[in-house]
């Protein structure tokens, strides 16, 4: 009687052990990483504050070290002249007395199904990374910074996309 109720222990604690390494790689399988299979990105730059501008940084600056560190990294840079069409690199700035931040994110539209028959279509940061840093009235110093952001965004993205060396 006592080695049967070990048995019955041990098919058990099996089974269990078995359901939670089925439902971890079912869960592993559903939460890849959000740049995998991201062929090509559009470039946003929020529009600035002014104590932005009064460093002298512009939108036309952000948008040219952003589009030049994304093509070295061998990024397919796509012009969205429609709404976003493709994902794309969202750049905001501001500053606060002396300070700044720099975000940086992964913007694109994705699908929420909320039941059999709703499905709800959003605008969505899927990926980001953001700075803080002083600026010291020198807008290269932000730029700097921001091709700092540039460069971990490109290192994950070739992590998520092997393959894709020159888009």
């Amino acid at each position: 009687m006592l080695r049967l109720n070990e048995m019955r222990k041990k098919k058990f604690l099996l089974l269990v052990i078995l359901c939670l390494l089925v439902w971890t790689e079912g869960f592993s399988n559903q939460s890849s990483n959000p740049l995998t299979g991201i062929n090509e990105l559009g470039i946003l730059i929020e529009t600035l504050p002014n104590k932005v501008l009064e460093i002298g940084l512009t939108q036309d600056k952000l948008k040219h070290t952003t589009e030049l560190k994304l093509s070295e990294g061998g990024i397919k840079i796509q012009d969205v002249t429609y709404f976003l069409s493709v994902p794309a690199v969202y750049v905001n700035i501001n500053v606060v007395g002396n300070a700044c931040n720099i975000s940086l994110e992964i913007r694109e539209w994705v699908d929420l199904e909320r039941g059999p028959s709703t499905e709800v279509r959003s605008l969505a940061t899927t990926w980001s990374i953001s700075m803080l840093s002083i600026h010291g009235n020198d807008p290269e110093h932000v730029l700097s910074r921001l091709s700092k952001l540039l460069e971990r965004f490109i290192l994950e993205y070739k992590e998520a996309n092997p393959k894709r060396d020159n888009l």
